[in-house]
């Protein structure tokens, strides 16, 4: 279960990082030098781009497009503000009152062999109640109460899972303890206390998790696959239901990309979830967070014609058995190592989703979904993050 696993992986002190270096070995030949280009260019460009919202374009009977286009905030009237970003560091003292402070007491015990979202070994320290958990590093943290152990029973908002269920619930409904705006203005207050900037964070998707649904999606299933009556909330109430956040940052109303890698492109991907209720708020999970350092420098971005000719001369003539549609594209902003420990550069990138429609004889069709990276300013395919 997504959900689970997630608080799993925090509690036990195991974050999967993913590493790029054996695929990046193998493809150094094919990289281009869009970051070297970027340095170079010229201190200053003004000159104004305009994305569509949609776009078609019908290649062959093998290759087609019919792209949803998401800039987010971005406009295009000025040119793209470039901007270097630094790993945000948690207060864990701000941390521990938060969320402990009004819920008694707990001995610390402190592991040495975590590894943090970047693959970086650091202390974790662990506190263990019998109605909450707590695990916050110098850079991450992982809060949960005992309200979770029964709302992630009834919310699976990975659609990669048999289980999911998110379409259940509103993204617009007021809850009754509070509306949204004034929800979300709570949580980013609470953010604010513990050290991280959200002057630019967005919910990517915020879903209204109502106590009827909530009873109505209820599933306790047992290792051996059996339904777990037994474990089932006995009572559920007013005080269950709240907002769940999936949060990152933006600039210039780009929205971060959550991994380092290139993944499918889905709205719960995001460093930051929270979960509010009436009581406040009853899980948080923060993977990473940056400082904002904004550059002299500036940036034309590619019109969007020309990002899409990247993708038609590399599945243009290629010998593929089922057809492709390029069916989204969406601008996002990736964490970029610099080189210098610590130190990012943002780039801005279009993260374009195709989609393969499989087909045999006397078999069901299947929908293959993959994404391709491509650098929004030089038009070139972004082969470093592709996993």
């Amino acid at each position: 279960m997504y959900m689970k696993n997630k608080i799993l992986k925090a509690a036990g002190f195991v974050v999967v990082c993913v590493a790029v270096g054996n695929f990046l070995y193998s493809h150094r030949h094919m990289e281009s030098d869009w970051s070297l280009q970027a340095d170079n260019k010229e201190q200053t460009n003004t000159e104004s781009v305009s994305f569509p919202t949609h776009y078609e374009r019908t290649v062959s009977d093998q290759l087609r497009f019919d792209v949803q286009v998401d800039a987010g905030g971005f406009s295009g009237e000025e040119a793209f503000q470039t901007v270097k970003a630094s790993l945000s560091s948690v207060d864990a003292e701000a941390v521990y009152d938060c969320f402990i402070g009004e819920n008694g007491t707990a001995d610390p015990d402190v592991y040495d062999n975590y590894s943090d979202p970047e693959g970086n070994q650091t202390p974790i320290t662990v506190y263990e109640g019998a109605d909450f958990s707590l695990a916050v590093s110098a850079k991450d943290f992982s809060w949960s109460n005992s309200v979770m152990n029964y709302v992630l029973n009834s919310f699976y908002p990975d659609g990669s899972t048999e289980e999911y269920n998110a379409e259940q619930y509103s993204m617009e409904d007021d809850l009754a303890f509070l509306d949204r705006k004034a929800a979300w203005e709570q949580v980013k207050e609470t953010m604010e206390t513990l050290g991280l900037d959200m002057d630019g964070a967005v919910s990517r998707v915020t879903y209204s998790l109502d106590v009827e649904t909530l009873a109505q999606e209820e599933r306790c299933i047992d290792v051996y696959g059996n339904v777990a009556e037994e474990e089932k909330n006995p009572s559920w109430s007013e005080k269950d239901e709240g907002y769940y956040y999936f949060i990152t940052q933006s600039w210039e109303g780009i929205p971060f990309y959550d991994e380092t890698y290139l993944n499918q492109d889905e709205l719960t991907n995001a460093p930051m979830e929270v979960y509010q209720t009436q009581e406040g708020i009853a899980q948080a999970y923060l993977r990473r967070w940056f400082q904002i350092e904004p550059q002299e420098q500036t940036e034309k971005l590619a019109d969007f014609e020309s990002i899409m000719d990247v993708l038609e001369e590399k599945y243009t003539g290629t010998l593929q058995t089922y057809p492709i549609t390029v069916e989204q594209a969406t601008l996002y902003l990736f964490a970029v190592n610099t080189g210098t420990e610590g130190v990012y550069t943002l780039e801005p990138v279009w993260v374009c989703t195709l989609v393969q429609e499989e087909t045999a004889q006397g078999e069901e069709e299947s929908r293959n979904r993959f994404c391709v990276p491509i650098h929004a300013v030089t038009a070139e395919e972004m082969f470093i993050l592709e996993n």
